[in-house]
């Protein structure tokens, strides 16, 4: 009887034992699911500004890309124009002519009225 009693005690305590282990276990397996719960919840909060400051970079890059393509498109215009200058010489003849003269009237009325006495 008493080998029976104590083999029964044992397991009492060997069942107590396996529960309280079990006990301990499940608080662990919270507290680690409530650990990663938090740095799930980081890394969200991570890839929504990353996100977030992706979108403005792009907004930013299409207005670049945009101001460069104007500035592209009146450059080439503009050189177009310049190759087109020798085409038609003698509206170009008379345009220098007119700038030369419009330089010199320039110079003298700038020469005669800075050698006038104040």
């Amino acid at each position: 009887m008493y080998c029976v009693c104590w083999y029964a005690n044992k397991v009492g305590v060997l069942r107590l034992l396996m529960h309280s282990s079990d006990h301990i276990l499940e608080i662990e397996n919270n507290r680690r699911a409530e650990d990663l719960r938090v740095k799930v919840n980081l890394l969200k909060s991570y890839a929504k500004e990353i996100r977030d400051e992706t979108k403005e970079q792009n907004r930013f890059l299409d207005t670049v890309q945009y101001a460069a393509d104007s500035a592209g498109s009146m450059l080439g215009r503009t050189v177009g124009r310049i190759i087109g200058i020798p085409d038609g010489r003698q509206n170009n003849r008379k345009l220098l002519c007119l700038t030369i003269l419009t330089f010199f009237v320039v110079f003298v009325i700038y020469t005669t009225v800075r050698h006038l006495p104040v």
